[in-house]
């Protein structure tokens, strides 16, 4: 936990952009739990965890899709869910 907030500061205070995913809610047999997170830099490098697998990866690459796009404004974002379902991923974005 230390070592998620050294780094997420560290980016901030260098004006680095990131992103940074929490797990809030875990239902099942979800190895996540509440509180699991995982900060997210622009050249795809990562810290932390938000319980690994499918899940994860997916969430790793549409958080990375939109930082990118963040960065660079000409970039767009499509994404659907599965089978007309809207996955539970909420983007917050700041400068």
């Amino acid at each position: 936990m230390l070592e998620f907030t050294r780094e997420l500061l560290s980016a901030i205070e260098n004006r680095q952009p990131v992103a940074v995913a929490m797990v809030t809610d875990a239902d099942g047999a979800s190895p996540a739990r509440p509180g699991f997170k995982l900060l997210l830099r622009v050249d795809g490098s990562w810290l932390g965890n938000v319980g690994g697998g499918e899940l994860e990866a997916r969430i790793r690459r549409d958080t990375l899709d939109t930082l990118l796009a963040l960065v660079n404004p000409a970039r767009s974002i499509i994404r659907c869910g599965k089978k007309g379902r809207t996955p539970s991923v909420r983007f917050v974005a700041g400068r």
